[in-house]
């Protein structure tokens, strides 16, 4: 009976040493990147968004209409420049070889949540695309964000970007710090 009390107790002492050692993972102190940012630690000079473009489905035409899947794929990027502006990079594997311009968003919320953009989308200054590859490299007027969940979606061609089934392709945004 001693032997399992011992037995229990050592178990117990190693699982509360790990738990320990797991909430510290995230930074000094035990907290988070996140944490950090949202209580100020760390300001918007040494934090970025990042994110990856991933493929969406594709509908045309009215209920029942045809779909594919689009091969879009790529980068974002988000900085901070200067306390009101937010530097932004982006680049795009897609699958239009014809020049165009794509409309584009930051909104609050993961892909497909189908959230209003944090400024209007013609705001936003357009991405241009041509021979298989779109690019963006330009400040918008909007602060970083230090905390909360965004993702930036890119809207078909010719769209108004005011509907999630215009989206081109989507990136859920990861907040880090800047230069990871």
């Amino acid at each position: 009976m001693r032997f399992q009390s011992l037995y229990a107790l050592s178990l117990g002492i190693l699982a509360s040493g790990l738990a320990g050692c797991a909430s510290g993972s995230g930074g000094a102190g035990g907290s988070s990147i996140a944490a950090d940012a949202a209580s100020g630690k760390i300001g918007p000079a040494l934090l970025q968004w990042s994110g990856t473009f991933r493929p969406t489905q594709q509908q045309t035409g009215t209920f029942g209409g045809l779909q594919s899947r689009n091969q879009a794929t790529g980068t974002v990027v988000l900085t901070a420049q200067g306390p009101s502006q937010t530097h932004v990079r982006m680049s795009i594997s897609i699958g239009i070889t014809d020049p165009v311009r794509l409309p584009w968003s930051l909104a609050t919320g993961g892909c497909g949540s189908n959230t209003i953009p944090l400024m209007a989308v013609s705001q936003f200054p357009e991405v241009t695309a041509s021979n298989g590859r779109a690019r963006l490299d330009d400040v918008i007027s909007i602060p970083l964000p230090t905390a909360g969940s965004y993702h930036v979606n890119v809207f078909n061609s010719g769209t108004s970007g005011q509907d999630e089934s215009e989206v081109y392709t989507c990136a859920d945004l990861t907040l880090e710090r800047r230069g990871t």
